[in-house]
């Protein structure tokens, strides 16, 4: 769609039906603990709106959205649990993947240069508020895949 430019990122909470998401909740927890929020938004750069996900996408959840165009929500990070509808088995778990979304691009905003090679176009920096939020959400991938009104479990420490 349409390059949106700077924006400020809001952080899902919510579910489409108002229930708490607790994975929202625990994104933002996150970004709030390593500083990546201002003023309680993320600062995203080089935003882009090529995704709307709202209350009429019963199978997807956005996570984070910022004000697109024309008045329009646009979905900077989206995802849902596969297969949709969960799986038939009533003895197994209800899903078995999960597909994401992410228009985040983080090398803008961390200062790259994108007409280098890697290494030698990546700066040496702390992570920007848009590499923190994608750090997140790798490891939401890596965990187990759980429905999104079920709060995430801590890692077992032995």
């Amino acid at each position: 769609m349409d390059a949106i430019g700077e924006a400020n990122g809001t952080i899902i909470t919510q579910l489409a039906n108002g229930d708490p998401f607790p994975k929202g909740q625990a994104l933002l927890d996150w970004l709030t603990n390593v500083g990546a929020l201002q003023n309680g938004t993320l600062p995203i750069e080089d935003s882009r709106f090529n995704a709307i996900v709202d209350g009429t996408h019963l199978d997807s959840q956005p996570w984070i959205t910022a004000a697109g165009t024309e008045g329009l929500t646009a979905t900077q990070y989206f995802s849902f649990n596969t297969p949709i509808g969960g799986l038939t088995d009533p003895d197994g778990p209800p899903y078995c993947g999960r597909v994401v979304f992410s228009d985040l691009h983080v090398g803008a905003a961390s200062g790259d240069d994108p007409m280098q090679a890697v290494p030698n176009g990546c700066t040496d920096r702390e992570l920007s508020p848009q590499e923190a939020a994608l750090e997140f959400m790798l490891f939401d991938l890596s965990s187990c895949v759980t429905p999104d009104d079920v709060p995430p479990k801590p890692p077992v420490v032995e």
